[in-house]
């Protein structure tokens, strides 16, 4: 990865080591979201992430998310930013993202 994404100033960074993530969650807005990896299912985070969190997903893993607020939630993968995760304040549940599904979704 040649862009790292780091929390703003003042705020946290979660997960796996930065410089191992592909796939990286920073909050644009307070977002509580459950991380779990989809093979194991094992909880990888429960929290309310504050604006300028930062949840980076171990390598290769592949995660289902779920969200009270996916609009506040800005997706990064391999440093580069596929944009929000959806709407202000909307519900996401188990939502998938595959880091493999989301490279070949993302290819120019």
């Amino acid at each position: 990865m040649d862009v790292i994404i780091r929390p703003d100033e003042g705020q946290n960074a979660y997960g796996a080591d930065m410089l191992e993530s592909d796939l990286v969650l920073k909050a644009v807005e307070e977002s509580w979201v459950e991380i779990r990896g989809v093979q194991s299912r094992k909880i990888l985070l429960t929290k309310t992430l504050k604006k300028g969190d930062v949840f980076y997903t171990p390598k290769n893993t592949d995660i289902l998310l779920t969200s009270g607020n996916a609009g506040g939630l800005e997706v990064f993968l391999d440093g580069v930013s596929l944009g929000l995760l959806g709407d202000k304040r909307e519900i996401v549940r188990l939502r998938a993202l595959s880091v493999e599904a989301l490279r070949l979704q993302n290819a120019q």
